[in-house]
């Protein structure tokens, strides 16, 4: 079940409920990377919760370009990554899935199941905060 609570006004896009699964998700449209102050108003608007931040990051920049250099378009920056996992360690949140718009999308494509999405979300994660 997803409900688009955007246009209400609240600091998050998407609420999700699958079961006893419970997602509050924002997804930002960035011209770099998702910084400090988008992680931390996320997190503070949305406490004790599990989150997903979706950022289209270099957006003006096709997919393409975007997947061809990785490692200079990164999608958050450190101080992000940083927010995340102190927020994560203080327990000011239950979970924090950093994804891409390009990540989501190949997902989509690959018709991944619930299951397999939420395993990918834990492999992100893992990736991004070094978890």
């Amino acid at each position: 079940e997803v409900e688009n609570v955007s246009n209400k006004g609240e600091a998050k896009d998407l609420i999700i409920k699958s079961g006893k699964l419970h997602f509050i998700v924002e997804v930002k449209g960035k011209e770099g990377m998702a910084d400090k102050y988008d992680i931390s108003n996320f997190i503070a608007n949305n406490p004790n919760e599990n989150l997903i931040f979706v950022v289209n990051h270099y957006r003006l920049d096709s997919p393409d370009e975007r997947r061809a250099k990785p490692r200079v378009l990164s999608p958050y920056s450190s101080a992000a990554i940083e927010t995340i996992k102190t927020a994560l360690k203080e327990k000011a949140i239950k979970s924090f899935h950093p994804i891409t718009t390009i990540e989501l999308v190949e997902w989509v494509r690959k018709k991944l199941t619930p299951n397999e999405v939420m395993n990918e979300l834990k492999k992100v994660m893992r990736t991004r905060l070094g978890e």
